[in-house]
Formats: C-alpha cells, structure tokens, sequence
C-alpha cells in the first residue's frame, strides 16, 4: 500500500473481520482510518453510522470534517470520496 501519512480514511463495515485488516493496513501505511459502522470498533478511532441513511452519513461527515480537517467544512456534494481495493 502506498503512504498515507497525514490522509484520514472512512471503513465502511470496518468493525467487522475484513474491515479490521483494511484499518490495519491503512494504519501501517501512515494513514488514519475511521470506521462508519453500526457497532463499536475499540481498536480503531469508530462511529456508529448507518451508512443507509443520507442524514446520518451528512451528520458523521460534518464530524469527521469538524475533527480532522482543522474546522474547515465543505458539503458533501463537494467531498470526493475514493474507494480503493488491491
């Protein structure tokens, strides 16, 4: 995996087994995962998210954006969200 230093990534099912790994390898690559999960995740930073619902997908990004981009908010028509699988 490449570097990920000072990149912050949301898990999707990052609470269960697979997702673990996904955290784990972003983790070793520098990076900062988050998990959007309807369960808890104690090793890895998480939110109970339903990633079903459009608003609780808008409240959780407001979150992530609030703590990890230092305040700056942009909406979420305007966030580009990549999704990459080896």
């Amino acid at each position: 995996m490449n570097n990920l230093t000072n990149k912050v990534i949301i898990v999707t099912g990052g609470a269960g087994l697979l997702g673990k790994q996904h955290c784990h390898a972003i983790y070793k690559a520098g990076g900062t995962p988050i998990i959007w999960d309807t369960s808890s995740c104690p090793d890895y930073t998480s939110m109970q998210v339903d990633v079903t619902n459009k608003e609780a997908i808008k409240e959780a990004l407001d979150i992530v954006i609030d703590k990890y981009v230092c305040g700056f908010r942009k909406s979420m028509e305007q966030l580009l969200v990549s999704v990459y699988i080896r």
